[in-house]
């Protein structure tokens, strides 16, 4: 048979097979990319609590001799109460607290009659370190600039009160969503895997070197991070209760709040300082003020923090392939700088999948630096 008779497809180079696959490859991802993009937080969510919580589901599913399915239903209700619940209430409570708080504030501004106004006025001036001269100033800007910081005050109340109200119908409509990903991560997750395998073009055992440190960093930022915020809560609602503050706000307030870097629960506990000294409760506001800043701030966050985070390690390698000691939230600056990152591109849930994606990008370092080692210029 001549030549002539063979397939068209047969005579194409090659090379322009493999390109075009390659574009149409492309092509698929993207598309699938910009479809899931509108629920790319709730799977990016459900894909870390089911990394996270994976072998407790596999001893749930060997201890009770249930099938995928039901074990897979069992754990997924499992997470909504033991965890999504009371983040979902935390997040509720300190949404409601936050714009009862300037609702009350607009309101005691707007009401307040001219001798509180000179009152307030003068306490105020007296307080301020500035010459006579500029402290007359100021009196005479003082009630416009009143005036201006009740419209203010109204402006951020409106906009704190539609953002938290558009953040929890967005929360609460993903929430359905979160809770099928889990099921089906949990039911189809080792196929799932398996079949990332086959596709990447890099060798079984980077596949899952990059796997197993993925579900090592996911087990260990959401173990970690949900205990610090439970402990510093919980220290701050025992003090504020002998204290006669309202401590359970206080608490809920600073478990919130001790999801951000650096700053963290001093956002609760250090303008509370300021109102018991303000007020004269001097011993009060200097006890708070050790507890938050010695206790919570140095005890809890930089010394207790790093403690939970080697033992949920050590925890998490237990009976498993140690491929390397190292762990990429080491790098206390890039983990700070990309928690606020996440924060700023992903909300709330930004405060996990920030450290998430440095510490990847940090292992894909590693993978690269161990491949291509010997031929890195180390002089």
């Amino acid at each position: 048979m001549s030549n002539d008779s063979q397939h068209p497809n047969d005579q194409m180079p090659l090379l322009f097979q493999e390109g075009f696959l390659a574009i149409l490859l492309l092509l698929a991802i993207v598309g699938l990319f910009w479809l899931m993009l509108p629920f790319l937080p709730g799977l990016c969510l459900a894909t870390v609590l089911a990394a996270s919580t994976y072998p407790l589901y596999q001893k749930i599913q060997l201890r009770f001799a249930l099938s995928a399915q039901g074990s897979a239903l069992l754990m997924t209700g499992s997470v909504f109460f033991l965890v999504i619940s009371p983040v979902v209430y935390l997040l509720t409570i300190a949404g409601i607290e936050i714009a009862r708080f300037f609702s009350g504030l607009k309101q005691r501004v707007a009401l307040l009659s001219p001798g509180e106004l000179q009152l307030l006025r003068e306490r105020l001036l007296e307080r301020l370190p500035l010459p006579v001269d500029l402290q007359e100033i100021l009196f005479e800007q003082f009630e416009s600039m009143l005036q201006q910081m009740v419209g203010m005050i109204k402006n951020v109340s409106l906009f704190l009160f539609q953002n938290i109200l558009g953040n929890f119908a967005s929360f609460f409509s993903s929430l359905l969503l979160i809770l099928l990903a889990l099921f089906f991560l949990y039911r189809d997750g080792p196929a799932l895997l398996r079949q990332l395998q086959i596709l990447s073009p890099l060798p079984n055992r980077l596949d899952q070197f990059i796997m197993r440190r993925f579900a090592l960093l996911a087990t260990v930022l959401t173990l970690s991070t949900l205990s610090i915020a439970l402990i510093q809560g919980v220290s701050i609602a025992v003090v504020a209760l002998f204290m006669g503050l309202p401590w359970f706000t206080l608490g809920v307030a600073v478990a919130v709040t001790s999801f951000v870097p650096v700053l963290g629960s001093m956002l609760v506990w250090g303008p509370t300082v300021y109102w018991l000294i303000a007020h004269d409760q001097w011993l009060s506001g200097m006890f708070l003020l050790f507890w938050g800043g010695v206790v919570n701030g140095f005890l809890v966050d930089n010394l207790l923090r790093p403690l939970l985070i080697n033992r949920f390690v050590r925890m998490s390698r237990s009976g498993a392939e140690n491929d390397d000691e190292s762990s990429p939230l080491d790098h206390t600056l890039l983990t700070v700088l990309s928690t606020f990152g996440g924060l700023l591109a992903f909300g709330i849930m930004g405060l996990f999948f920030g450290p998430l994606i440095a510490a990847m990008a940090i292992t894909i370092f590693e993978i690269y630096e161990r491949e291509y080692g010997h031929r890195l210029d180390y002089s």
